[in-house]
């Protein structure tokens, strides 16, 4: 019995040398070899001319605040808390709202309804140039909602998902996700 666990051990022994020289090797093949330097990337020539149609003053719009670019529209918020829809073809407003707060995530929009997140972590949807209604969240949101389906949908800084019914506001489900709560924001 003696001899079978000797004979054992020495098969062993010669696995694991084997196994560690084809390793050495395997890895010394991997850092030979010609090093590749990247193909340039020629230059494009520009095959249609870009030049500004129209111009229009909406206030001041900073970075975070995304507008929502529709097929016929634009629709836009700037930091005095006004949302404007805007003609893409002619550049003319196309209507006008005063929210009354702060906003601190961009437009959300299927074209019919428009939302935002204001300061106060209140979600506010516009139809028809009107506050339709309002809904205040439990957390911060640093994403524009998502509008779409009749349903608007809301990106927590907690990492919530709220959905709620388009038209009356009402919160259909919450969809809460398990973890570390850590948001990292750009200021």
């Amino acid at each position: 019995m003696g001899w079978i666990l000797q004979h054992r051990a020495r098969l062993l022994a010669r696995l694991l040398s084997g196994s560690v020289g084809l390793a050495v090797l395997w890895l010394t093949a991997c850092s030979s070899g010609p090093q590749y330097k990247p193909v340039d990337i020629p230059n494009v020539p520009v095959v249609q001319d870009v030049k500004q149609v129209w111009t229009l003053s909406v206030g001041a719009v900073p970075d975070t605040l995304v507008p929502a670019v529709l097929p016929d529209q634009l629709v836009v918020v700037n930091l005095r808390g006004e949302m404007q829809g805007l003609d893409l073809n002619a550049g003319r407003p196309l209507w006008r709202v005063a929210l009354g707060t702060r906003v601190s995530a961009g437009v959300g929009s299927d074209g019919q309804r428009h939302a935002v997140v204001s300061a106060d972590n209140e979600l506010l949807v516009v139809q028809d140039a009107k506050v339709l209604w309002r809904y205040r969240l439990p957390a911060q949101s640093f994403t524009p909602p998502l509008v779409a389906g009749q349903r608007v949908f809301v990106l927590l800084a907690d990492r919530a998902v709220l959905g709620f019914d388009g038209a009356s506001g009402r919160l259909l489900w919450n969809q809460q996700r398990p973890g570390d709560p850590l948001v990292l924001k750009q200021v």
